[in-house]
């Protein structure tokens, strides 16, 4: 018999698309994790034969969740298949917006979803005070034609006078509402005084991560995507497997692991960890120290001078691509022009790493404890608001492993 312990739907999550997770049990642990998703991957060939200007700018439309860092990758994709460089500005101002963006859908899954998978009480309050305070930072660090081919106008000027004020008093409240009165985590000390924090809204969550045995031997992890290059994802995304790749991507034939996670893996903090059985605190971990580093980097863009150049590469005639690192991980645009049109454009999105059907997902809860269903319930739960989907989720627990066909 199964046990449907019901299921999670998150504000601003996409259409009917859906990501439905089950995981079998056997002997006391978690044995098998089936993942299977409804999510549209296609949507963007809707775009093929636009103006390439006309379908950069409807890039936004197409993906509401993650618009901003949608239409930089797909701008970014399209100046290089166009052989068109841009300013500084125009590179520190899009950047800006990634970040802006990066930080809110951080600050609502930790200060919203990690409470409720908790069971404790968000401050929604508070986190529309901030959203209101993002989208005035936003708004500082949109200097026209950011979002436009060829970038901003020529001659201006970053940062925007107004920008570093606009983003203080946004920067202290995110710090208060989801660390509270505690510092960054560092150490393990820190990381249990944060979960022990009654003002911070990831509190609950640390703790319920923190108060297990530790999680049974797993299978083999996901190694953290290393050493990529826009080259070799332009190979995967012009062939014949260009559909395949980009649906359920690999690197060098294996699942890979993009985000946080993959960023902290060598912190102190997070691979303790990881080394001691605390997959899922890891995760967390590495999501708080990501939202810090995030701020910081926000901070320094609104001191000046600019950002890193951006990440591109034309692979032919009219061909290009673009990777921007989002809070969930990496995506890349790879769009092709032809006559000034949209002749072919491919997505690899950080979701189809992350659920990949035999990805950091798939293999994280394996050999965890199933003694208390309620329990492990909101552990799977916690560990997919920690990675973080675009669609809503499904948790399901078979009873018994299933009959295993033999030839």
């Amino acid at each position: 018999m199964d046990h449907d312990p019901g299921s999670q739907a998150r504000a601003g999550r996409a259409g009917q698309d859906r990501l439905s997770i089950a995981l079998t049990v056997d002997q006391g642990r978690v044995a098998h994790v089936a993942l299977d998703s409804t999510r549209r991957l296609d949507a963007v060939r809707a775009l093929v034969g636009q103006p390439i200007g006309v379908a950069v700018g409807l890039i936004g439309r197409v993906f509401t969740l993650c618009a901003k860092a949608q239409t930089v990758a797909a701008v970014q994709a399209a100046e290089a298949a166009t052989g068109q460089a841009v300013s500084g500005a125009t590179a520190a101002a899009r950047r800006a917006q990634v970040l802006c963006e990066a930080v809110e859908q951080s600050v609502l899954r930790m200060a919203l979803d990690w409470p409720a998978v908790a069971g404790t009480a968000p401050d929604i309050a508070a986190v529309r005070h901030l959203r209101r305070g993002l989208e005035a930072v936003r708004g500082a660090a949109a200097v026209p034609g950011w979002n436009q081919i060829s970038g901003v106008a020529e001659g201006s000027v970053w940062p925007p006078p107004d920008l570093a004020e606009a983003l203080e008093p946004v920067t202290l409240g995110i710090r208060a509402v989801v660390f509270g009165d505690a510092p960054v985590p560092e150490t393990r000390a820190s990381l249990a005084r944060l979960a022990d924090s009654p003002g911070a809204a990831v509190a609950g969550a640390l703790a319920l991560a923190l108060d297990v045995t530790p999680d049974g031997a797993p299978g083999e992890p996901v190694a953290p995507l290393r050493g990529w290059t826009l080259a070799e994802i332009a190979r995967r995304l012009s062939g014949p497997g260009a559909a395949a790749f980009a649906a359920r991507p690999d690197w060098h034939g294996a699942p890979a692991e993009t985000g946080a996670l993959a960023h902290f893996i060598g912190h102190p903090l997070v691979r303790g960890l990881l080394d001691d059985g605390a997959g899922l605190a890891a995760r967390l971990a590495a999501r708080l120290l990501d939202l810090d580093r995030m701020l910081a980097e926000l901070a320094d863009l609104a001191q000046g001078p600019g950002a890193a150049d951006p990440t591109v590469f034309a692979d032919g005639p009219g061909c290009g691509l673009s990777a921007v690192e989002t809070a969930r991980g990496l995506l890349v645009h790879r769009v092709v022009v032809a006559g000034g049109r949209v002749a072919d454009w491919r997505i690899v999105a950080p979701t189809e790493w992350t659920f990949h059907p035999d990805g950091a997902l798939a293999r994280a809860p394996l050999g965890w404890p199933t003694g208390d269903r309620a329990v492990l319930t909101r552990r799977v739960q916690l560990l997919v608001a920690a990675m973080d989907p675009c669609v809503g989720h499904d948790v399901t627990i078979r009873e018994t492993a299933p009959e295993v066909a033999h030839a």
